[in-house]
C-alpha cells in the first residue's frame, strides 16, 4: 500500500490538473467570447442603419456611396483589431438563404465576397440570429475559407424592429484556441507554480508579460473603439442598472444641449427634462424607452419625444431606442444603452407639407365652387335679361303717376340687386368678360376718392398714401372700382364706433425667398394694394373660410357673403394674388398683388351722349334662347332698326348666302349649340369681309376670350343690360369701322 501511494497522489495531481485545466479553459471561453461580442456590439452600433437600408444585396450596389462608406468602414476597424480576420454584413432573402451585403476584404482579395454571394455554409445559429434578434458568438463553425469563432449582432430598424443585417466578425480557430490556452494556462501555471516551486516562476513571469501585452493591446483597442463611440452622430447615452446616466458621447450633448457632467447621475424620471410627447402632453420619467427597456428586459424602438434644449430655448424632437444589456447568466439588464438622433428639421418639414396640402385642397375647393357659381350665374344673367328688358318697356309707356309705375320700379330695383348679385358670383368665378386696360393705380384710387369717402362716413378716418414711381397695371378699372368697394365697406363694418381706414400702394419685386412664404405666388414685380383698419380684426377660424361665397359672419340681410368671393375672383382672373394679416382686436390688412406692366397709361371711361341713339340700319340677330331673342328684337325694331331673328347658326348662315339678303350688323349670342358665335361670325365674315358684330352673353368662352380678358378691338355686351347700354352699343359699332384680323 505505501509503495503505492506516491503513484496515487501522482495520479491525482494530474486528474486535479486536468479538472483544473478544464475549468480554467471553460472561464477563459467564457470571458473571450463576452469580450468578442462586446466589440462586435460596439462594431454594430457604430453602423449608419439608413446606409443599411439603402442596400439590397447585388452588383447595384458596388456603385453606391452607402456601400462605399461601409466597406471602408468595416476594413478600417479590421485593421484596428489583428485578431479579427473578416467583419462583414450579411441579409437573409425571403428564401431563407443568407447572403453578403458587403465585407472588409479588398475587392482583389480571393477571399472577397461580392454583395449577393450566398453563404450556404452559414450556421444555424445565423439564421436564429436573424428570427430572434438576439447577439450570439458561435464556433468553432467551418466554411470555404476555414475555421472560425464569430460573433453575430443583429441591427434591427429602428421603426419596425425588423433585423435588416447581420454583423459577423470572425476569429479563426487557431488565434483563438492561442488566446484561450494562454488564458487557461495562466490560471494553471499560477496553481501549479506554488507546488512547482521556483523552477516554474521564471516561466509564469515571462508568460504573464505575453498577457500584460495582449490586455495592452486590448486597452488600445478599446480606445479605438471609444474614439469611434464619441464620433458617431448618432447620440448615444449609457444608464445603469438604477437608470442612472453614466455616459454619454458628444453628439448626446449636443442634441439635448448639455455637457456630460450635466448629465452624471442623472435618471430619466428628472422633472427638468422638460420632454413632451408628440401631441404636447407632458411625457412621464417611466415611460422613457431606457426605464421601460431596464424594467422590462426588452429593447424599445421608434419613440418620438419632444426635448427642451436649453441653449436654443426650443422644443428639439428626438428619435429614440433603448437596448439592454445582460450579464452572463443573468435575467435582468445590468445598464442600458439609448441612441437617439434629432428628427427636428423632418418635423418640420412634415408640417410644411401638410400645410400645403391643406392650401391645395381650398384652392381645389374653391375652384369647385367658382364653377358652379359660374354656370349658375350665367343661367340666371339670361332670366334678368329679360325682367329687366320688358320690365323697362313697359315702364317707357306709362307715367310717374300711373299706379303701375311703382310696382314696375320695384320689380326692376330688384332685377338691378340680383344682378350685382350675379356680377360678384361671375367676378368669384373669374368667367365675368372684362376689358383691361394700362392705368396707373395712383390717379384711378385718387379719382375714387369722393366715392369711398361717401361708403365709410363721416366716423371713419380716410388716409391715402400713393406709392412713388408706381408701376403701372394692365386691369378693367371697373372690376378694381368693385374691388375697392368691396373692401371699404368691409372695413366700416368692422369699426362700428369709427377708427381708420388706410389705403397705400407700392412696388415689390418677389423673389424665391417670398414665394416659399407665399406659395401661391410667382417671382416678378408686383404692384401692391394695400387697404388697412384699425377694427375688431379676423379670428383664425374665419378666416380660413373668408373668400368662400355665401360665406358672412354678418346679420341676416346684413349681407350676401359674396363681397370677398369677388374680390379674390378679380385678383386671380387678373393674373394676382391676396395675402391677408389679420388678428382680433388688431385690425385687418389686405394686400393685392397685381403684376406690373409696362407701357403709357391710357384714359379711363368716356361720356355717353343724352337719349337713345336710332338707326335704320338692317341687323341679323342669333339668339338661342327664346326670350332673350323676342325681347331684343323687340328692343331694336323699337329704335328704329330692321332686325332678323333667327335661333340658331345654321340657319343664319343659309339667309347670308342669298344675295338678295342684306344687314349692316350681326348681333349674336356666343354660347349656342353646335357653332358658337364665334365661329358664326368667321364663317360669315368669309363671304362679307366688311361685317360688323356685337356680342351677347353673360359669362367668358374661351372661343371670344380666354381667361375673360377681351381681345382689343372685340365689340361685346353682357347680359343683363338694359334699353340704354344695347342702344347704344350697337349704334356705337355700326358708327365704327368692321373689325380687322
Amino acid at each position: 500500500m505505501r509503495k503505492r501511494w506516491p503513484i496515487i497522489v501522482i495520479a491525482a495531481i494530474i486528474a486535479a490538473g486536468a479538472l483544473f485545466s478544464r475549468l480554467a479553459a471553460w472561464s477563459a471561453d467564457r470571458q473571450m467570447r463576452d469580450a468578442l461580442l462586446l466589440q462586435a456590439r460596439l462594431v454594430a452600433q457604430a453602423v449608419i442603419i439608413e446606409q443599411v437600408k439603402t442596400l439590397n444585396g447585388s452588383d447595384v450596389d458596388l456603385a453606391s456611396p452607402d456601400y462605399l462608406r461601409l466597406k471602408e468602414q468595416l476594413a478600417l476597424i479590421r485593421l484596428v483589431n489583428p485578431k479579427c480576420r473578416f467583419l462583414y454584413l450579411a441579409g437573409r432573402r425571403n428564401d431563407g438563404s443568407i447572403f453578403f451585403f458587403v465585407d472588409s476584404e479588398p475587392a482583389n482579395s480571393k477571399d472577397y465576397s461580392p454583395p449577393g454571394q450566398i453563404y450556404n455554409e452559414a450556421a444555424e445559429e445565423f439564421r436564429r440570429s436573424f428570427d430572434t434578434g438576439r447577439a450570439i458568438v458561435v464556433g468553432p463553425t467551418t466554411d470555404r475559407w476555414g475555421k472560425w469563432v464569430s460573433a453575430l449582432v443583429p441591427i434591427t430598424n429602428p421603426s419596425t424592429g425588423a433585423v435588416l443585417a447581420v454583423l459577423g466578425m470572425d476569429i479563426e480557430v487557431g488565434d483563438w484556441q492561442y488566446d484561450l490556452a494562454i488564458r487557461a494556462a495562466m490560471r494553471f501555471i499560477l496553481v501549479a507554480s506554488v507546488l512547482l516551486f521556483a523552477f516554474l516562476f521564471f516561466k509564469a513571469h515571462r508568460d504573464n508579460r505575453k498577457i500584460q501585452n495582449r490586455d495592452a493591446a486590448l486597452r488600445k483597442s478599446e480606445s479605438q473603439y471609444q474614439q469611434l463611440f464619441q464620433s458617431m452622430a448618432q447620440g448615444v447615452v449609457y444608464q445603469s442598472a438604477d437608470g442612472q446616466i453614466v455616459n454619454a458621447n458628444p453628439a448626446a450633448g449636443k442634441i439635448l444641449g448639455l455637457s456630460l457632467a450635466q448629465m452624471q447621475g442623472k435618471t430619466s424620471l428628472e422633472p427638468n427634462w422638460l420632454s413632451v410627447h408628440e401631441n404636447g402632453t407632458p411625457f412621464p420619467g417611466h415611460e422613457h424607452p431606457s426605464m421601460q427597456s431596464l424594467r422590462t428586459g426588452q429593447p424599445v424602438t421608434g419613440c418620438v419625444m419632444g426635448v427642451f434644449h436649453p441653449q436654443l430655448q426650443e422644443t428639439r424632437w428626438i428619435l429614440i431606442d433603448a437596448v439592454p444589456e445582460f450579464l452572463a447568466g443573468e435575467t435582468k439588464p445590468y445598464r442600458v444603452y439609448t441612441t437617439f438622433t434629432d428628427i427636428t428639421e423632418r418635423k418640420r418639414a412634415e408640417a410644411e407639407r401638410e400645410k400645403l396640402q391643406a392650401q391645395l385642397i381650398q384652392a381645389q375647393k374653391m375652384e369647385s365652387i367658382g364653377r358652379l357659381a359660374g354656370g349658375v350665374a350665367h343661367d340666371f344673367n339670361n332670366l334678368l335679361t329679360g325682367i329687366n328688358g320688358y320690365t323697362e318697356l313697359l315702364l317707357s309707356g306709362l307715367s310717374e303717376g300711373d299706379p303701375m309705375y311703382a310696382d314696375l320700379m320695384e320689380i326692376k330695383g330688384a332685377a338691378n340687386r340680383a344682378a350685382v348679385l350675379t356680377s360678384q358670383l361671375l367676378a368669384f368665378s373669374r368667367k365675368q368678360l372684362i376689358a383691361p386696360k394700362v392705368i396707373d393705380l395712383n390717379n384711378l384710387l385718387a379719382g375714387a376718392t369722393n366715392l369711398l369717402k361717401r361708403l365709410i362716413g363721416e366716423d371713419v378716418e380716410w388716409a391715402f398714401h400713393p406709392g412713388e414711381k408706381l408701376g403701372l397695371i394692365k386691369v378693367d378699372p371697373h372690376q378694381i372700382e368693385q374691388m375697392l368697394i368691396n373692401l371699404a365697406v368691409n372695413a366700416r363694418d368692422a369699426m362700428p364706433e369709427g377708427g381708420k381706414l388706410t389705403i397705400t400702394t407700392s412696388n415689390i419685386r418677389i423673389d424665391d425667398e417670398f414665394i416659399q412664404r407665399n406659395p401661391g405666388a410667382t417671382p416678378g414685380s408686383y404692384v401692391v394694394l394695400a387697404v388697412s383698419d384699425n377694427g375688431c380684426g379676423i379670428a383664425p377660424e374665419v378666416k380660413e373660410h373668408l373668400f368662400e361665397p355665401f360665406y358672412t359672419t354678418k346679420e341676416k340681410g346684413k349681407g350676401t357673403g359674396l363681397g370677398l368671393s369677388m374680390v379674390y375672383g378679380i385678383v386671380k382672373q387678373n393674373g394676382g394674388f391676396i395675402e391677408v394679416q389679420s388678428e382680433v382686436g388688431a385690425g385687418s390688412t389686405f394686400r393685392i398683388y397685381l403684376p406690373q406692366v409696362f407701357g403709357k397709361a391710357e384714359a379711363v371711361g368716356k361720356l355717353k351722349p343724352d337719349g337713345l341713339p336710332t338707326g335704320t340700319e338692317a341687323i341679323l340677330l342669333v339668339e338661342d334662347e327664346d326670350m332673350m331673342r323676342h325681347l331684343a328684337r323687340k328692343l331694336l325694331e323699337r329704335q328704329g332698326y330692321r332686325v332678323f331673328a333667327v335661333e340658331h347658326s345654321e340657319k343664319a348662315i343659309s339667309m347670308i348666302k342669298d344675295p338678295d339678303f342684306t344687314f349692316d350688323l350681326l348681333l349674336t349670342d356666343i354660347v349656342m349649340p353646335n357653332l358658337s358665335g364665334r365661329q358664326l361670325y368667321e364663317g360669315m365674315r368669309a363671304l362679307r369681309p366688311d361685317l360688323r358684330v356685337l356680342y351677347i352673353s353673360g359669362y367668358t368662352e374661351d372661343s371670344l376670350a380666354p381667361q375673360g380678358v377681351l381681345n382689343e378691338g372685340t365689340n361685346f355686351i353682357k347680359k343683363p343690360f338694359s334699353i340704354e347700354s344695347l342702344a347704344h352699343k350697337v349704334r356705337e359699332v355700326l358708327d365704327n369701322k368692321p373689325e380687322k384680323d
